[in-house]
């Protein structure tokens, strides 16, 4: 989450603080992400990790942080933001397929925050 709020979106007055905006479009950033993900996964997995729970991105789009920041006047959420974390978690969830299906005596299991916040709020 903080590698879209403070690596990604972050202001600071009319300079940013990180241009990893400017660098990478929203699915290259997405996927480098994952790829620094796998290897983190792939360490714990040789540690010994068998059961893994990935939590997906939840809308920071909507958080009074981005909404104050990066969305239009009016609107309750920043689709820009939203746009950004959906593509990491469509490539987290392909991630976490490919990993079961690669190492078959493990579970990984993506957990889809959006979904279950949307679920709660009665929106689904």
């Amino acid at each position: 989450m903080s590698d879209y709020i403070y690596n990604y979106y972050l202001w600071t007055g009319f300079d940013r603080i990180y241009k990893s905006s400017l660098l990478y479009s929203k699915i290259d950033y997405a996927t480098i992400l994952i790829i620094q993900y796998y290897r983190q996964l792939k360490a714990l997995y040789n540690l010994g990790g068998r059961k893994v729970a990935l939590f997906g991105l939840a809308q920071l789009g909507c958080t009074p942080f981005m909404v104050k920041r990066r969305s239009a006047v009016g609107k309750p959420c920043s689709v820009l933001v939203n746009d950004a974390e959906y593509v990491f978690n469509n490539r987290l969830k392909t991630l976490v397929d490919g990993l079961n299906k690669l190492k078959p005596d493990a579970r990984f299991t993506f957990i889809n925050t959006t979904s279950i916040l949307q679920k709660k709020e009665g929106k689904l």
